[in-house]
This record gives C-alpha cells, sequence and structure tokens, in this order.
C-alpha cells in the first residue's frame, strides 16, 4: 500500500466523553484489493471491501462494497463509470 501523509488507520472517531453505551462502535477490517486506488481525505467504513482496480475519488465517503473496476465518488459514495481491466506490473 502506497499512502501519503494525513493517513489514519486506526481511530474510532468518536468522543471518548460519552459513556461506553452510547458509543456506536464498528471494529472491522477494511480490505483494499489489487490495483486500487482511494483519493484523498476519503472515508472507508469499517467492514467495507474496496474491489479490484476500482477507484474512489477525494472526499468521498464509502459506506459499502466497491465493485472491482468501477470509478467511484461522492458522499455516499456511488458508482459513475464502470474502468476497463488494466494489467499492472508487480513491483
Amino acid at each position: 500500500i502506497l499512502t501519503g501523509m494525513d493517513t489514519y488507520y486506526l481511530g474510532a472517531r468518536m468522543s471518548t466523553v460519552l459513556p461506553e453505551e452510547q458509543r456506536n462502535l464498528k471494529v472491522s477490517f477494511v480490505r483494499i484489493e489489487k490495483d486500487a486506488f482511494i483519493g484523498t481525505n476519503a472515508i472507508v467504513h469499517p467492514g467495507v471491501t474496496v474491489g479490484e482496480g476500482a477507484i474512489i475519488g477525494s472526499n468521498s465517503l464509502v459506506l459499502k462494497d466497491v465493485e472491482p473496476w468501477t470509478i467511484n465518488v461522492g458522499s455516499p459514495c456511488k458508482v459513475i463509470k464502470k474502468r476497463p481491466k488494466v494489467r499492472f506490473k508487480d513491483i
């Protein structure tokens, strides 16, 4: 995975001042498949899979799985276009 600055891998993004019974915390993995791209400031919720070759636009909010080889943008994130399958060399 190649990332830039301001990348957060962990964090509940919630106030710790709230009593535990009022917190809506979901702990799960995010799966990013091969050749996927996630734009700057995009938020990917727990339990989501970003499919192979998928592109997520900047500032998008990803709440559910993203289909492979699609271009997705928005809040909430939606498919705007399919893209051709491209094979990149592994490095």
